[in-house]
């Protein structure tokens, strides 16, 4: 199997995962909305994930995590991984940046760790659960941003 290798920002030194995408004929008020509906949607404690909210200036950032688990040393171990999330948005494209990640063991009570090339024993024991949970997320913000106005797209005429 081969290694993951993580994507890294050359400024930070933090994994993140970046890119812009084309949402053509979209205005930034628009895409602005479906961010917004996405992050209410996906996070029932939605004050509590976002603390960017910001319609002019066309940005939405949250803190998140997800618990998943893994066996060290035959024993299931639970742990939370943390990331967070930018959207910013402008007329026909938006932009994410899912970055700092961190990990919490749950199971031993230890203290959350920054997830980075530079932590390779957190990184061998933690990296194909960063990069599944960070393609679920890309996915899922991507889909909710290429969602047309007007919501599920049944006719109106009845």
């Amino acid at each position: 199997m081969p290694r993951f290798v993580p994507p890294v920002d050359s400024a930070s030194g933090l994994i993140t995962y970046q890119a812009v995408v084309p949402i053509p004929d979209a205005s930034q008020a628009e895409l602005f909305r479906r961010a917004r509906e996405w992050f209410v949607g996906t996070f029932p404690g939605y004050r509590e994930v976002v603390s960017v909210e910001d319609p002019t200036g066309g940005e939405l950032a949250g803190t998140y995590h997800s618990v998943t688990d893994s066996y060290l040393l035959l024993t299931n171990c639970t742990h939370e991984l943390w990331r967070t999330l930018h959207v910013y948005v402008r007329d026909g494209r938006y932009r994410y940046e899912l970055t700092r990640f961190c990990v919490r063991d749950i199971t031993y009570g230890r203290q959350r760790s920054l997830l980075t090339p530079a932590t390779p024993q957190a990184m061998r024991r933690y990296a194909q659960v960063l990069n599944q949970q960070a393609q679920q997320d890309i996915a899922a913000l991507t889909a909710a941003m290429n969602k047309p106005a007007g919501g599920t797209g049944k006719a109106k005429d009845w």
